[in-house]
């Protein structure tokens, strides 16, 4: 069973985890990190649980798949200290 885990800071930076990038997407007072496997495999085969982190300050995280390998979360980040987590997910792939 193939599982990825990871944290992802406020700027968009990776704290752990690999087999992931990250590119963060800032929309006025949110931030939309678009997250991408890079182990050859496509996000649509995973199943996908996304917590948000302490910088949310309480903010709805809100979460999508797009296409085949484009996991989409957004943050409430105005504000926020770049350094700190915005949220931490999971994926276990389908078999």
């Amino acid at each position: 069973m193939e599982i990825i885990n990871g944290i992802v800071n406020v700027d968009g930076t990776i704290s752990s985890g690999k087999n992931f990038e990250v590119k963060a997407v800032k929309k006025g007072d949110r931030t939309t990190y678009e997250i991408s496997l890079t182990n050859g495999d496509e996000i649509k085969d995973y199943a996908v649980v996304c917590q948000q982190g302490p910088a949310s300050g309480g903010a709805p995280l809100t979460t999508g798949l797009r296409g085949i390998n484009l996991l989409e979360v957004n943050s409430w980040t105005k504000g926020i200290n770049p350094l700190l987590p915005a949220f931490n997910f999971i994926a276990v792939k389908l078999s």
